[in-house]
């Protein structure tokens, strides 16, 4: 479901519309799980892929009530190995060329960002910053928040059940909506527009190198600025329109970028750049 269709244009608004008429929270956590499941429904191709999907998530789901029982670190090794591992398998990683493959089997760019998810919920299951026992309906949803799915951004559970729990009583404020929407605006004139003229540019310079005889470091040199132009307003603006989307929905995502080409070293880049996987890296 590209996220500049019609498709996913009505697929909000009709989840927005369907979240917004019920008040309990029970209530709106079941139509986030709709909203998931049809999702992953347009996402995932059918077949074997939505077996062995769910077949993951239910894996990760027992492992990590494993951890809540058997509290010491061998258990929380094996188990986050069993899920790297899974994850490769399913991945069709070569380094796993000694075991048969599985025929047609193929997973989204969304299915590494389940995986840092479900890591981050055995370690902080295993350290007790999640204390409270982590239901499946809790689980699914915040693996699978359809907004997140692809992407990212990599939000915490503690923050997400958080926020899941402050439904009661959220009302929609006529300025918060307003910039909101000037925020999806935004990210969709990105996606839509200049990561578009980027895209075309850089494919002008790619043809160039290959077929005159233009100097080389000149046009590898404006190809590679132009491809990482490109892909900052297209991932920022994929970021812009899902935490506008989530805002209205009232759940607030956390940032993934801040300005990075105003960094003053590489260090400093990558703190600006992907912050929520840059974190997600360096705690866990």
């Amino acid at each position: 479901m590209e996220l500049l269709s019609f498709r996913f244009a009505g697929f909000v608004v009709f989840g927005l519309l369907v979240f917004h008429f019920f008040k309990r929270v029970k209530a709106k956590k079941i139509v986030f799980l709709a909203l998931n499941c049809g999702f992953i429904f347009f996402l995932v191709p059918p077949g074997a892929s939505v077996y062995f999907f769910l077949a993951f998530l239910i894996i990760g789901f027992v492992l990590i009530q494993i951890i809540r029982i058997y509290e010491n670190r061998v258990t929380l090794c094996i188990s986050i190995l069993s899920m790297v591992l899974l994850f490769m398998y399913f991945k069709n990683y070569s380094i796993l060329y000694f075991i048969p493959k599985i025929d047609n089997l193929f997973f989204v760019t969304g299915f590494s960002y389940i995986l840092f998810r479900i890591i981050h919920l055995l370690v902080d299951v295993h350290g007790g910053t999640v204390k409270d026992k982590v239901y499946g309906l809790d689980y699914f949803n915040y693996t699978c928040f359809f907004l997140s799915f692809v992407s990212g951004p990599i939000q915490r559970f503690e923050d997400f059940k958080e926020q899941e729990e402050r439904f009661v009583g959220f009302q929609l404020d006529q300025n918060d909506v307003f910039m909101d929407f000037s925020r999806i605006a935004d990210g969709l004139i990105k996606i839509g527009f200049i990561a578009v003229i980027f895209q075309f540019i850089f494919g002008e310079f790619s043809y160039r190198i290959e077929n005159q005889n233009f100097p080389m470091q000149i046009t590898h040199a404006c190809a590679a600025l132009l491809y990482t132009q490109f892909l900052y307003f297209n991932f920022s603006g994929y970021m812009d329109v899902v935490i506008g989307i989530g805002r209205i929905f009232g759940l607030r995502l956390p940032e993934n970028f801040n300005k990075p080409f105003q960094a003053s070293n590489f260090l400093d880049f990558w703190s600006r750049w992907h912050m929520t996987l840059s974190g997600w890296f360096k705690i866990y």
